[in-house]
């Protein structure tokens, strides 16, 4: 009976970690993988992906090896208003960092564009774009419950074909 008792309770725990694992809100990127060449742009769209409760402001640090990628442009999504003070909003092409803050009128319950950044090729090699610690998603009251630290995209730079 006792053993009965603790491997209903392991079932219990595990599908309890299951479901939060699934329910964490989030920001993703797409895509996720993808191959390009020296010079040439490319673009990775950013999704606010709240779970069971609405996300009314987004705060995205994206980090990047800036010696292999630069980033050109950064455009919100419609319906996003960009929050521009300082640690809110900001492009480091020297440090491979970008930042970007916005709210969202009446919240967001289900998967949105964030927005879209293009960024240059600088050099061949393997790219690693992330999902930065510093990221939030609010909810109505404030509170952060972003959980979702180690988001990322694999990018592979191929060396420019001479002609």
């Amino acid at each position: 009976m006792k053993n009965k008792t603790i491997i209903s309770i392991l079932i219990v725990v595990g599908m309890s970690l299951s479901i939060s694992v699934l329910a964490a809100t989030g920001i993703s990127l797409a895509p996720t993988i993808g191959n390009y060449h020296e010079g040439e742009t490319f673009t990775v769209s950013l999704f606010v992906n709240p779970s069971s409760e609405k996300v009314f402001t987004a705060k995205t640090e994206l980090t990047y090896p800036s010696d292999m990628l630069r980033i050109k442009t950064f455009v919100f999504a419609d319906g996003w208003m960009p929050l521009n003070q300082e640690g809110y909003d900001l492009i480091d092409n020297s440090n491979g960092i970008l930042i970007k803050t916005a709210g969202y009128a009446g919240g967001v319950s289900s998967q949105k564009l964030f927005g879209t950044v293009t960024f240059v090729a600088k050099k061949s090699g393997s790219a690693k774009i992330s999902i930065g610690s510093n990221s939030l998603a609010l909810n109505t009251e404030s509170a952060n419950v972003f959980d979702n630290a180690f988001a990322s995209g694999e990018y592979t730079i191929l060396a420019q074909v001479s002609q």
